[in-house]
């Protein structure tokens, strides 16, 4: 997530806040229990 926020107001400042966002939803989408959580079913 910090990666992602520091590049984003380097190289892209206008949607650096979009991109943190866009990144959360995506890990959600694709990985709902989260980076490190197990399946509780």
């Amino acid at each position: 997530m910090g990666l992602v926020d520091g590049f984003g107001r380097l190289f892209l400042p206008q949607v650096a806040m979009f991109l943190i966002f866009a990144l959360m939803a995506l890990v959600l989408a694709l990985k709902p229990e989260g980076l490190l959580g197990r399946r509780l079913a």
